[in-house]
């Protein structure tokens, strides 16, 4: 596929909200996995409010991302942070130059083997309600084009989470969705644990069972996740879907 076809592609399913199966978490899931696919970074993390100023990890597209987006809201630090704060990008390469700013997470980014971070706002009408990180392995890489293309799809994802499931949305409804994107995360996690525990599987597979037992049944991650934590869909029939569970494992529940 050309790379107009995936650009192509990616804004209309970023913009797609109509359909009854329109899951928020993942949204922002497809918003990173498109900054890794067409840019030059390794890998993206989203953060975003809770609609009361806090910033919490929302999506990742690999492990090491999602833990250093974790260790920057312990910390209370980053690039990430610094991008919600002042509404502006935030390029910190190489990420050593940054050490003096950030002393505790910079040798946490080095260990995990990314050498800069560049950041964009995630902008809602006129509020900055979160930030897209993109992390590289080389200390140099060329920013400007990355830069761009995130910000780009990330307005395209922040604008389909308003017009979800009605145009006509007040600052109170976003509240609401910005908090349900929360608490819908919390539950897909919590899933991740127990299919993570059962399968002995990585949480990065057990979140890739979860999403195509989702795809399979053509229902939404999150509703899925929420009947493996209330243990009305044994994990066993989530896992008998993925291709990187355990073969052994088969079922075939419902919801």
């Amino acid at each position: 596929m050309g790379r107009d076809r995936q650009l192509s592609d990616a804004f209309v399913g970023l913009a797609d909200t109509l359909g009854e199966d329109f899951d928020m978490v993942d949204l922002f899931e497809r918003l990173a996995a498109h900054c890794v696919a067409l840019s030059s970074a390794d890998a993206a993390g989203v953060m975003m409010s809770d609609g009361r100023g806090r910033l919490r990890a929302i999506a990742a597209s690999q492990q090491r991302a999602a833990f250093l987006e974790l260790f920057q809201l312990q910390l209370g630090e980053g690039p990430c942070v610094e991008c919600y704060r002042s509404g502006e990008s935030v390029i910190a390469l190489p990420i050593e130059a940054h050490e003096e700013q950030w002393p505790e997470l910079v040798p946490a980014v080095l260990e995990a083997g990314f050498g800069a971070i560049a950041t964009v706002p995630l902008r809602l009408r006129d509020s900055v309600i979160g930030a897209v990180n993109l992390f590289y392995a080389r200390p140099d890489p060329s920013t400007d084009e990355d830069l761009h293309l995130a910000q780009a799809l990330s307005d395209v994802a922040a604008l389909s989470m308003l017009r979800w499931p009605s145009p006509q949305t007040g600052p109170e409804d976003i509240i609401a969705r910005l908090q349900a994107a929360i608490t819908n995360k919390v539950a897909i996690e919590q899933a991740k644990g127990v299919l993570a525990q059962f399968g002995g599987i990585e949480i990065a597979q057990a979140g890739e069972a979860l999403r195509e037992y989702a795809r399979a049944r053509r229902t939404r991650v999150t509703d899925v996740a929420r009947a493996v934590v209330r243990r009305t869909l044994p994990p066993e029939s989530v896992l008998g879907y993925s291709a990187a569970a355990p073969r052994h494992v088969t079922g075939d529940g419902e919801l």
